[in-house]
Parts: structure tokens; C-alpha cells; sequence
């Protein structure tokens, strides 16, 4: 296909000198040549983007094959998730954007939690970056959900606490449940984007 297209979109800088080679004096006197050109790099244009879309709307040669993780059950956990950093709340509306938004070597400072509590951690992907001074390396990080994820229930209910007190310290005392707590956070839009 790319091959197709690289051919006719070079067609008219191939004719256009062999053009002027055989074309009568009077063309390139008065500029037909020039118009002759821009005509068949109009054409070649147009037919190479009609059989761009026609290659693109017809079923691809070679079935592939779907993602291994497209089969896996979703991770259970209750949206919002909560980080927290050195007392900080960061709020994320799902697991992927958490994901891209955390960088892996500041993994061991987080705390990470679901809507209800549950404990859930952070892992990088392959092996654990070399420290370097000057170069900063990088891995894609992934939320784990562990199998048997303890309660963290009142430590994150007093995060979320002491994070609207310090947003906001007039306001009426903070909901005393969890649940109160992240409906609060969800209805200001404290989410980390």
C-alpha cells in the first residue's frame, strides 16, 4: 500500500523531465508544461487517496490477534482511586489513567487505595531502573490488586480529612464516614488529570 501510494505520488517528477525533453518548444514557452504538470500531480493525488480509502474500508489480509489482557476480568476495585504522597491526595477516575500518570521510581513512596479502603499496589514493568544523575529511565507502571487486599479504610478516611481541612479550613466539619469523604471529593472534581 505505501508502495502504491510513493509511486503515483512520484509520477509527476518522473514525467515532468522526460516532458520537457519531448515536448514541443511553444509548451514550455508558454507555460502548458507547468500546467500539464500540476494536472497530473492532481490526478496522482486524487487516485492515490481514493485507493487509500478504498484499501482502508476493506477487511485486512491477516486476522490479528486480540490482546491477551482483553480476556482478563476487570481488577476488583471501586472507583475513585486515591494515591497518596507524602500526604498529598491525588484522585484518579480509573486504574489507566493512574497508570500514566505515575512514574516508576517514585513507586515506594505511594500509598494506593480504591473508593471503599481496599490496599492496592504499585509495580514497574521489568527490571528496576539504574539511579543515574543526569538520565532519568523510566518504566510503565501497573496497578496490582492483591489477593488478599487489607482494609485501609480509616487511613485513607483520614487523608481525605486532612486534605479538605487544609483545602479548605472555614468549612463545616468533613463527613465522617469514607463514603461521605470520596462522594465529596468526586462532587469538587478533585481529580488528577
Amino acid at each position: 500500500m505505501p508502495l502504491v501510494s510513493a509511486v503515483f505520488g512520484m509520477l509527476p517528477f518522473a514525467v515532468f523531465p522526460v516532458a520537457i525533453l519531448f515536448a514541443p518548444p511553444g509548451w514550455v514557452l508558454f507555460g502548458l508544461l507547468p500546467i500539464a504538470y500540476f494536472v497530473a500531480a492532481a490526478a496522482a493525488t486524487f487516485y492515490t487517496q481514493a485507493w487509500v480509502s478504498l484499501a482502508a474500508s476493506s477487511p485486512p489480509a491477516v486476522a490479528t490477534t486480540p490482546r491477551q489482557d482483553s480476556f482478563q476480568a476487570p481488577l476488583p476495585m471501586t472507583l475513585p482511586l486515591f494515591v497518596i504522597d507524602d500526604g498529598d491526595v491525588l484522585m484518579f477516575r480509573s486504574a489507566t489513567a493512574l497508570e500514566q500518570y505515575v512514574e516508576s521510581p517514585d513507586i515506594p513512596g505511594y500509598r494506593v487505595f480504591d473508593a471503599e479502603g481496599r490496599r492496592l499496589s504499585l509495580e514497574a514493568e521489568g527490571p528496576a531502573p539504574k539511579p543515574s544523575r543526569w538520565l532519568a529511565s523510566l518504566s510503565p507502571v501497573h496497578l496490582v490488586v492483591p489477593e488478599t487486599a487489607s482494609d485501609g479504610s480509616a487511613e485513607l478516611a483520614g487523608f481525605l480529612r486532612s486534605c479538605l481541612a487544609r483545602a479548605s479550613p472555614d468549612e463545616a466539619p468533613a463527613p465522617s464516614d469514607l463514603a461521605g469523604l470520596v462522594s465529596l471529593f468526586c462532587a469538587r472534581g478533585w481529580y488528577t488529570e
